[in-house]
């Protein structure tokens, strides 16, 4: 499972973040509106975080050899055998 963080102004900005870098089957786990920046606590502005999480199962691909399998030990026995006969 990957998990990433996003402090954003905006929830439309937050769904745009979360979607080009988890993919649409990313879903929120958990926002909250947070103060940011400031001097002091004085000057702060208002954000959100945002926790977002997608599910990445690994998914099984078959490689793609570039050499076709090697024949098994009985194969090659009855190749002989033909080409002797």
């Amino acid at each position: 499972m990957k998990v990433k963080k996003y402090i954003v102004a905006s929830m439309p900005q937050a769904m745009k973040a979360i979607r080009s870098d988890l993919g649409e089957e990313a879903v929120i786990l958990h926002s909250k509106q947070i103060r940011t920046g400031g001097f002091l606590g004085l000057f702060t502005k208002a954000k959100i975080e945002v926790l977002a999480a997608v599910d990445s199962v690994e998914r099984l691909s078959v490689k793609k050899n570039s050499s076709p399998p090697e024949p098994s030990m009985e194969d090659n026995q009855s190749f002989m055998k033909q080409q002797l006969s």
